[in-house]
């Protein structure tokens, strides 16, 4: 299987001791980290929702539409 690089990670560690203690990364590439954890998070939601209505039966555009529209 092979991996797609989705960003290059420019960070710097700051070490206590021996043991590495905390990152810095520049503030674009933390939005970017940010953005791609929520996206996962995103799909994962889906995939779990899909799996839990996969047995139930759906209804067409029209049929939305006419509820949405008994509701108003």
């Amino acid at each position: 299987m092979k991996y797609q690089v989705i960003m290059e990670i420019n960070a710097q560690i700051i070490k206590k001791g021996s043991a590495n203690e905390f990152v810095v990364l520049p503030y674009s590439q933390f939005i970017k980290m940010k953005e791609l954890i929520e996206d996962y998070e995103d799909l994962q939601q889906l995939r779990t929702a899909k799996q839990e209505d996969f047995d139930k039966i759906g209804k067409s555009a029209q049929e939305l539409l006419d509820e949405l529209l008994s509701k108003q």
